[in-house]
């Protein structure tokens, strides 16, 4: 069920875009950019909310701070004062994911599409829409499979894989396009992350100190890990793309400085807005419900505790724990119903006299 509606919803219908893009302009490289610029402006707003999202979550990591001092270990007031300055700053904790939930699915159908033009033309004809299949180059792709030509600028190779180093030039120059991507990633990753660890301190160290008594703060271990990703995330797309199709290293470097170029974009005509603190009142209201539910909840459990039914039940059941522990091995084994050979001889000789 899922496989089809993705085959239908993303994977045919980039197929049909790429596919073309490539009979209007005849070059398959110059295809992948027409088609990564348009993908990046179809997700410019959603580009555009987690930036102001990401700008947000810097914006108040003074006030963060401000919160942990005050609360003094209240894990609970923390969450709550967190909580209440996410609203009043109009942070929305899910924009990140959901823009990396969308873009997932496009790079997976892209490397589908990339295998299927490079490897299996003759899918073609399977996969193109009527309206694709009426334009006169793919009419001659389907008729002889062997014209495409998966090249960028007419020159370089794109089906070549990076880190082979087997097609001289060709890999040299998907090669460098991988660590483009790989670039961009870190910079991307590290122009709008929000965790800073400016003592530069390692996970070690902070067990070192718990292992001293001292409670290790749970948002310096956020930070440390949050900082190690960043740093593995390029490394994994190196050994990643380095392995596939160098179209796809190809276009994931011009979607990565598609993103830098929109999100400067985007920061230059960012409106900036003061930080608003968390609304102290809404919070101790909050504590409030919250420590009156938790003495309701109590009190309810005292009046169970009270009620015959509730008691003789606790009795009844503790009384057959008492039993089954008191109850002696021997009488827990089974009794064979069936007599012995030789009592079952002497009773059939009796009844015979």
């Amino acid at each position: 069920m899922l496989g089809t509606i993705f085959h239908e919803l993303i994977f045919r219908p980039i197929f049909n875009l790429l596919l073309a893009l490539y009979s209007l302009v005849g070059d398959f490289g110059v295809a992948v950019i027409l088609f990564t610029i348009i993908v990046k402006i179809l997700l410019f707003p959603l580009l555009k909310s987690q930036t102001l999202q990401m700008k947000r979550m810097q914006d108040i990591q003074p006030e963060l701070k401000k919160i942990k001092q005050k609360t003094k270990g209240n894990k609970q007031l923390e969450y709550l004062m967190t909580m209440s300055l996410y609203k009043q700053n109009d942070i929305k904790m899910s924009a990140s994911f959901f823009s990396a939930l969308i873009q997932l699915p496009i790079l997976i159908a892209m490397f589908s599409v990339v295998q299927v033009m490079i490897r299996d033309t003759n899918a073609v004809n399977h996969l193109a829409y009527d309206i694709t299949k009426n334009m006169a180059p793919v009419q001659q792709l389907i008729a002889d499979h062997q014209t495409f030509k998966p090249l960028l600028f007419g020159q370089i190779d794109m089906s070549v894989i990076p880190f082979q180093f087997n097609h001289g030039v060709h890999s040299f120059v998907m090669a460098m396009f991988v660590l483009g991507a790989a670039w961009t990633q870190y910079y991307i990753i590290n122009s709008t992350s929000v965790y800073q660890n400016p003592k530069k301190r390692r996970i070690r160290d902070i067990l070192a100190e718990a292992g001293e008594g001292k409670e290790p703060d749970q948002a310096e271990i956020n930070n440390i890990m949050m900082g190690k990703m960043n740093k593995i995330m390029p490394i994994m797309i190196l050994i990643s793309f380095g392995a596939i199709y160098g179209a796809i290293a190809f276009y994931q470097f011009i979607s990565g400085i598609m993103s830098i170029i929109q999100r400067k974009m985007i920061m230059d005509k960012l409106v900036v807005t003061e930080v608003k603190p968390a609304d102290e009142a809404e919070v101790e209201e909050r504590l409030k419900r919250a420590k009156a539910a938790e003495v309701l909840f109590q009190n309810r459990a005292k009046q169970l505790k009270k009620s015959p039914k509730i008691t003789t039940t606790i009795k009844t059941i503790s009384t057959a724990e008492t039993e089954a522990e008191t109850e002696p091995k021997s009488s827990s084994a089974p009794k064979s119903s069936r007599q012995p050979k030789s009592s079952a001889k002497k009773h059939h000789r009796k009844s015979k006299g």
